[in-house]
């Protein structure tokens, strides 16, 4: 894999952009001076404003504008809209989900942090077991912006931004001048969703607010289960947000943010094909519902000290979640059970004896509640041909995990487990305008962790009943360093090349099924063996990238070619035991290695047909292979070979000051695999999703079509017949009105 690969991406460096060098002679005279805007977003991703392009790395800046055209809500939605950015919804229940970007992350289980570094508003918010290792609709919500960085972000954004990160802004409210919106969605099969939002200044310059929110409720669905007579991913949803900003002087401005968010909706939707004949009408004698509450609260503070600006920000989180999931996949009935072909039940084993009844009622129930706070300052200063940054951040979290397994099962067995987490990090970074054209710099990050877990699961039925199945009571401790160079040299005011070697980590921890394995005497009669600890995945990130402008701004090109090479990699490993024996759990495996081009394209086109086109087109083309360890030779898991996503909207005067619009969002990928023995592949969907719409200054309508090809791939499959099934093709109408 290694020296032709290399030559032959450092070639694609080269050769995608030379094309374009070639149309911009041919066509210069007929170009549109439009810039692309996307491109040019004000981003912050480096903590300091630049645009997207100047940022000497990948970040894609996606504008609450843009996702509101494309009815863009979820997660799933908006990080679909970037090439390279995976959305694991792999037991399809919605607290479980994952955020994987360039292949980072594969080992994913109880207890362990996301390999995203996850922001809202820049404060660090991922952690806990339910939704903590996702963005969540508050989250997503009323925004300004999202900014996705691609690559190890270890130096100055820290822990767990191990693939790259997300960060979501929030939209601020305007000093001089009010306004509002309010805005109704009908949704195919019952659903309905009520928006509005308002700020105001209450002081002109100096003292504003905005508020927000959501409602949304769908009273039917896809997936209907006959023996409840209703449909599993019914929903009901209520989102609020209210922020202050006040400007003490024309130095000093200060923020305050306070969001609630409350869902109950489908829990696992993951069907066991063995048992299931039709997922979406699917008969279960339990309801599998997943439920959540957050608050969130949010104080920022902004202090320019003449050349040097003082920032600083604490927020807290607290979120509760709860789901059900009926284990049996369906209702309880005399088909006898096979512990060695069917996972419906997870029987837990004692004394190396297994018992599993004829009649399989299995129901889970799961509540996870989650506190953390996280804290932030620093100081910059950016006069002169010098720019400096240091800064400290903190955070403390805390997270309970209570999972009862019960019903007709000899061996039912309650589960709790407490997580706390202490991470302190000082960093900075220092970047130097050597000439006009040519600028490098360095950042670096120290990162003190520590975390605590207890666990306990304990028998809750049969003989067995109140006695422990195991428990543990661990401490993991650890320091890091963390680092990145970059340069970036503008050959033209058009045209730069830039470099970048950085390095990122994610969190060692804690198994929550740990046994003992310094007391031996547990081994000869537990064998569920787990390892209590893993330490943390590292990464090495190489880039050289292309910045390219054509047309007088009007197309971007801009190509990257990276190498990723990670140590103390992590995978999901079982402890060889099949059926209900079998154990699962996070361990390092080895070392890995990951190659890969990514092109980003998107322009702006006045004049065509009387109208004009916006577009954008990213493709990540990547290969993998792990180095050393038990899989060696293999390729990781949840690396797509190729990776597609694009949009394009055409605008056209339609009557008055009215326009008619019509969007069209595009994602695809192929290649890749699931499990880590390979013997599994990625699912590999092709999405189209299709709106249509009327607007003017005052009021839009639009006509939004998810998944118009009605494509069945489903979001996972697994070895034992598991399925996630994919939501088939459905409409939304959407009518606001701003003011």
């Amino acid at each position: 894999m290694r020296g032709s690969k290399r030559a032959l991406l450092l070639g694609s460096l080269f050769g995608a952009i030379a094309p374009s060098g070639m149309v911009g002679l041919a066509h210069a005279q007929e170009a549109s001076a439009e810039s692309a805007s996307e491109a040019e977003i004000i981003v912050t991703a480096r903590r300091r404003e630049e645009t997207a392009q100047e940022v000497p790395g990948v970040v894609q800046a996606l504008s609450g504008d843009t996702l509101a055209q494309f009815g863009a809500q979820g997660v799933e939605d908006i990080i679909g809209m970037s090439a390279g950015v995976e959305f694991v919804n792999g037991t399809g229940q919605p607290g479980n989900n994952d955020i994987i970007i360039r292949g980072a992350g594969a080992g994913r289980f109880t207890n362990t942090d996301s390999s995203s570094g996850l922001y809202v508003n820049g404060a660090y918010v991922s952690g806990g077991n339910l939704g903590g290792r996702t963005l969540n609709e508050s989250d997503l919500f009323d925004l300004e912006r999202v900014e996705i960085l691609k690559g190890p972000q270890g130096a100055l954004l820290g822990r767990n931004a191990l693939g790259g990160s997300i960060n979501a802004i929030s939209r601020r409210p305007d000093y001089q001048q009010s306004s509002g919106e309010i805005a109704i969605t009908a949704l195919e099969q019952e659903g309905r969703t009520l928006e509005a939002s308002f700020e105001a200044p209450l002081v002109s310059d100096v003292l504003a607010f905005r508020v927000a929110g959501r409602a949304s409720e769908g009273e039917e669905g896809f997936f209907f289960n006959p023996y409840l007579n209703e449909y599993t991913d019914r929903y009901d949803e209520q989102v609020a947000r209210g922020l202050v900003t006040a400007r003490f002087s024309p130095n000093v401005e200060l923020l305050l943010q306070l969001d609630y968010y409350d869902v109950d909706r489908a829990g696992s939707l993951a069907a066991d094909l063995d048992v299931v004949d039709d997922p979406f009408n699917w008969a279960q004698d339990d309801d599998n519902r997943n439920s959540q509450t957050q608050y969130n609260a949010l104080a920022g503070l902004t202090w320019e000290l003449g050349h040097t600006t003082f920032s600083a920000l604490i927020n807290h989180r607290d979120r509760d979640s709860a789901s059900i999931e009926d284990l049996d996949q369906g209702v309880a009935s005399a088909l006898p059970f096979d512990p060695t072909a069917q996972t419906a039940c997870y029987t837990v084993t004692s004394m190396m004896v297994t018992t599993t009844p004829p009649l399989q009622r299995c129901v889970s129930e799961t509540t996870d509640d989650f506190a953390s706070t996280f804290y932030s300052a620093h100081l910059q200063n950016e006069a002169g041909p010098l720019n400096w940054i240091i800064g400290a951040d903190y955070l403390e979290a805390s997270d309970r995990f209570v999972q009862e397994r019960s019903g007709q099962d000899v061996n039912s067995v309650i589960l709790a487990s407490t997580n706390e987490v202490d991470s302190l990090a000082l960093w900075g970074g220092l970047e130097l305008e050597v000439t006009r054209r040519l600028s490098a710099g360095v950042d670096v990050r120290y990162t003190s962790e520590d975390k605590q877990q207890s666990s306990r699961a304990t028998f809750t039925f049969g003989p067995s009943a109140g006695t422990d199945a195991y428990s543990n009571a661990l401490d993991f401790s650890f320091d890091q360093t963390t680092y990145a160079a970059f340069a970036r040299f503008e050959i033209t005011d058009n045209f730069a090349f830039y470099g970048r070697a950085g390095t990122g980590f994610r969190s060692g921890g804690l198994n929550v099924d740990a046994r003992d394995l310094d007391n031996p005497a547990t081994v000869p009669i537990d064998p569920a063996i787990v390892p209590d600890t893993y330490d943390p995945e590292h990464a090495l990130s190489y880039e050289l990238g292309v910045r390219s402008q054509w047309f007088g701004g009007a197309l971007f090109a801009n190509v990257t070619v990276f190498q990723i090479e990670y140590d103390d990699y992590l995978q999901n490993l079982n402890n060889g035991l099949t059926g209900v024996n079998r154990i699962q759990y996070v361990s390092n495996t080895g070392d890995a290695e990951v190659i890969g081009v990514e092109y980003e394209f998107s322009g702006r086109v006045r004049g065509l047909l009387g109208g004009w086109l916006d577009w954008q087109l990213g493709a990540v083309n990547a290969s993998s292979e792990i180095t050393n360890g038990p899989n060696q030779g293999l390729e990781t898991t949840r690396l797509p070979e190729w990776s597609l996503a694009g949009r394009a909207t055409f605008r056209h005067g339609f009557v008055g000051n009215w326009d008619w619009r019509l969007g069209l969002r595009y994602t695809q990928q192929w290649g890749g695999f699931t499990a880590a023995s390979n013997d599994i592949g990625l699912q590999e969907p092709q999405l189209f999703s299709l709106t249509a719409g009327i607007d003017n200054p005052n009021w839009s309508a639009a006509l939004t079509v998810e998944n118009i090809t009605d494509e069945d791939e489903p979001y996972n499959f697994t070895g034992q017949n598991i399925v996630s099934p994919r939501v088939p093709s459905n409409w939304s109408v959407r009518v606001a009105r701003r003011f």
